[in-house]
């Protein structure tokens, strides 16, 4: 795959963990997102 796309992940990923760190609300809507994203 990508390179770039790999890293793109890899930030995408790196901030889902930092706020679900704030607020766990946020991570449960991220992850929705995500799981919308995979269809």
């Amino acid at each position: 795959m990508n390179k770039l796309f790999l890293i793109t992940i890899r930030l995408f990923i790196a901030c889902l963990k930092i706020l679900a760190k704030i607020n766990r609300i946020h991570k449960l809507i991220l992850l929705s997102l995500i799981t919308e994203l995979r269809l």
